[in-house]
């Protein structure tokens, strides 16, 4: 998120699709998972905030879990982040899938009674 901050900061002139395809530029030269993962972010945050594309976010979003911080902390937490997107997206499945990782990985962490509750009804929404 940062590089697309920085990258939106220095080059006022360029439409956030530019950014967008500057970001890319970068991904593709990237090896290591850290990296990766970080370019990922600053994607989601271009599409999601500058271009209105949650959808695209979403995808950034998880590709940036698969490739996973050391914390197990930021990974909690961005299992929440993607889960609250996929379900604002009507993506229930990935939703559960997310929320379900999160409260199996994160069992007594606070946020975990109110994850419960948000499958119980999802699952019960389900056809």
């Amino acid at each position: 998120m940062k590089l697309a901050v920085i990258l939106a900061d220095q080059s006022p002139d360029l439409e956030a699709g530019d950014v967008l395809i500057e970001l890319e530029r970068i991904a593709e030269g990237l090896t290591l998972s850290e990296a990766k993962r970080e370019l990922h972010l600053s994607r989601a945050y271009v599409c999601r905030e500058r271009l209105d594309r949650p959808d695209l976010a979403l995808r950034h979003l998880i590709a940036a879990r698969r490739e996973g911080f050391v914390s197990e902390e930021r990974n909690a937490n961005l299992d929440v982040i993607i889960a609250g997107l996929a379900r604002e997206l009507d993506q229930t499945e990935t939703a559960l899938f997310y929320y379900r990782r999160f409260v199996e990985e994160r069992p007594f962490d606070q946020r975990s009674g109110t994850i419960r509750r948000f499958i119980r009804e999802m699952e019960g929404a389900s056809p």
